[in-house]
């Protein structure tokens, strides 16, 4: 729950929201993106992504919950209780 509450007060969606944005750029090849004639990095990754930036977003926030509370997260386990909350809490991540 310390955890959760952690995320809540030090994630807020608009943060989340840029930690996205930021890491969708890491997952397109732009040369590509312009071939196809694709303006939107957005509308790119929505066309190939395969949730790669979801799972970057979710890894970064499960890093730092590791860091802060020092428990285990494997945030490829979607089984979790913490993977769930975070994917559930933002659209941007629920893939």
């Amino acid at each position: 729950q310390d955890a959760k509450m952690y995320i809540i007060e030090n994630y807020p969606i608009e943060r989340v929201v840029k930690m996205f944005d930021k890491a969708i750029g890491q997952f397109i090849d732009k040369e590509q993106m312009n071939i196809e004639g694709y303006e939107s990095e957005y509308d790119y990754y929505l066309d190939y992504g395969e949730g790669e930036a979801e799972s970057e977003v979710i890894r970064l926030i499960a890093d730092k919950i590791n860091d802060k509370f020092e428990f285990d997260f494997d945030p490829k386990d979607e089984e979790t209780d913490l993977y769930s909350f975070i994917r559930n809490k933002y659209d941007c991540l629920n893939f």
